[in-house]
């Protein structure tokens, strides 16, 4: 996966859609903490993930779609 990073952010970027990276921390953790800081702005936020673990953020304020299939 790491040899598409340079296509992946060459598409983000020419869609406009932002990429949020933080070094020493993993996706899950940067997705909660910004979901949990635009709820306490009032924002809605809809994460997209196969995550499991992102579930404990859920609330009126943060909704997630699974990308994992039910069954």
């Amino acid at each position: 996966m790491s040899a598409q990073w340079p296509r992946l952010r060459e598409v983000t970027e020419a869609l406009g859609v932002t990429l949020i990276e933080l070094a020493g921390f993993e996706a899950d953790d940067v997705m909660g903490t910004l979901a949990k800081q635009a709820e306490r702005e009032g924002f809605k936020t809809y994460l997209v993930t196969a995550d499991k673990d992102l579930m404990q953020l859920v609330s009126p304020h943060v909704k997630i779609y699974s990308l994992t299939p039910r069954g």
